[in-house]
């Protein structure tokens, strides 16, 4: 793919960002396999701790994924000890999601995950430029998710 050059598909800012995160996402999911933990996983994981009360339909919308998806990863997130998921008495699941302590040990693994990806993408770009593209992707991602 070297040789191949793509400049008019480049010219597009969105596609741009499109394609960069495919090959993120690639390189975080392979990262995380030693983790035993998906990139959707983990960002579940870093919505519930930073949003305890936020609902499936919310991590719908901000991991991508219908609320079977997200059903399954808590599920699975569950089965790990990373969450917990309280019951009622009628025996079915409260909508919230709490990190267990095992959960919050591994946010703070990963976060050495995310911060040695992002100097590998972004490393080159001065630390004043990777904020204000970090905040205007932001910004955008605000008003477009919800």
């Amino acid at each position: 793919m070297s040789e191949l050059k793509l400049r008019g598909y480049w010219n597009y800012c969105g596609l741009n960002l499109m394609m960069l995160s495919r090959v993120w996402e690639k390189h975080i999911n392979d990262c995380l396999t030693t983790y035993d933990l998906s990139l959707r996983q983990l960002m579940i994981l870093r919505l519930v701790a930073s949003t305890p009360d936020i609902s499936p339909g919310e991590l719908s919308r901000y991991i991508g994924e219908g609320p079977t998806g997200v059903g399954k990863h808590l599920g699975k997130l569950q089965k790990k000890g990373l969450i917990e998921r309280p019951q009622v008495q009628s025996g079915r699941r409260v909508k919230e999601a709490q990190l267990t302590d095992e959960g919050k040990e591994l946010l703070t693994l990963t976060d050495e995950v995310l911060h040695r990806q992002e100097e590998n993408f972004l490393g080159h770009l001065p630390r004043a430029t990777r904020q204000g593209v970090n905040l205007t992707i932001e910004n955008i991602l605000d008003r477009k998710i919800k």
